[in-house]
């Protein structure tokens, strides 16, 4: 007789229930992920400016999050946000 125990079998979750206002973005590339700084200069604005787009009172703020204190922003979100923005302008 085999004295083996038997790993139970774990459910497997294949698509989880979305969370609203939580993107999901698989195998994030870290060169798409900018700073304050690197995000002004492709829009072509000031920091203040992308500052002021980020503060929740604004209509549709840009898309960011937070390492510690700090503001990150991931480029293929924020170039949804300009699309959306633009499309709202027309």
């Amino acid at each position: 007789m085999s004295h083996m125990k038997m790993k139970s079998a774990q459910p497997v979750i294949e698509n989880p229930a979305p969370v609203p206002g939580v993107s999901v973005t698989p195998a994030l590339n870290p060169s798409t992920i900018l700073t304050i700084d690197e995000l002004a200069a492709r829009l072509k604005v000031t920091r203040r400016v992308v500052y002021g787009l980020t503060r929740t009172r604004s209509q549709n703020p840009v898309p960011f999050f937070r390492v510690g204190k700090v503001l990150r922003f991931v480029w293929s979100e924020v170039s949804v946000w300009i699309e959306d923005q633009s499309r709202k302008a027309e």
